[in-house]
């Protein structure tokens, strides 16, 4: 980005800076869309065992009512 404005060959710059741009920006998307299915990953994990926990609830609860 320095060389762009002396002129000495500033297409080759630029076109070099604009690769780096877009190798960081796929780079922080990749991140980011780990970071998405993790915390997803997690959701889905909470909900299962919600409904584990909930499940043997009811079914301790049953017990006690037949008691």
């Amino acid at each position: 980005s320095i060389y762009r404005e002396t002129g000495s060959l500033p297409s080759i710059y630029s076109y070099r800076d604009n690769l780096e741009a877009s190798q960081t920006l796929q780079f922080s998307t990749i991140i980011q869309h780990q970071n998405q299915v993790s915390t997803q990953l997690s959701s889905v994990s909470l909900i299962v065992f919600a409904g584990i926990g909930l499940n043997y609830y009811r079914k301790t609860d049953n017990n006690r009512n037949i008691i």
